[in-house]
């Protein structure tokens, strides 16, 4: 459905949405598969940034901090927690917009998570919703 849509329309917002798919897609893969599909999640980022620096859109900061947090996610998905917490630290969180602070709960919660640091983790969960609490222990669980 995803790909019809980007086939039918490329925009910014549907290559978004289409490299978040490949990118979830990935979390459920055995390790052999998983790079190739985060290459394709890259290329739709890829066309997304494209995009982004062409339309003249109000939110242009919060698509480009989702752009930066899907590449991050992608660093979850290849099981490398201690990157994904090093480059959260790097972010201004401060000028987190909107969504994008449930998208950094989800990545700070299960890269504690993969690295059995409870203590922060539970400092994360309340701000993780239900859904993306039980993606987080599937990838766990899987890792």
């Amino acid at each position: 459905m995803e790909l019809l849509n980007y086939r039918s329309e490329k925009t910014l917002y549907t290559a978004l949405y289409l490299a978040s798919k490949y990118i979830d897609y990935g979390f459920y893969m055995h390790a052999g598969v998983k790079s190739e599909i985060l290459d394709l999640s890259t290329v739709y980022l890829n066309e997304a940034r494209g995009l982004l620096h062409q339309d003249s859109l109000d939110n242009k900061a919060a698509l480009a901090q989702r752009l930066e947090l899907l590449e991050i996610e992608q660093l979850l998905v290849l099981n490398k927690p201690k990157k994904v917490i090093r480059k959260l630290k790097r972010l201004d969180k401060g000028e987190l917009q909107g969504a994008n602070n449930q998208l950094v709960a989800f990545l700070y919660f299960t890269a504690y998570r993969l690295l059995h640091d409870e203590k922060n983790a539970a400092l994360w969960r309340p701000k993780v919703s239900a859904i993306d609490f039980e993606k987080a222990m599937f990838i766990v669980k899987n890792n």
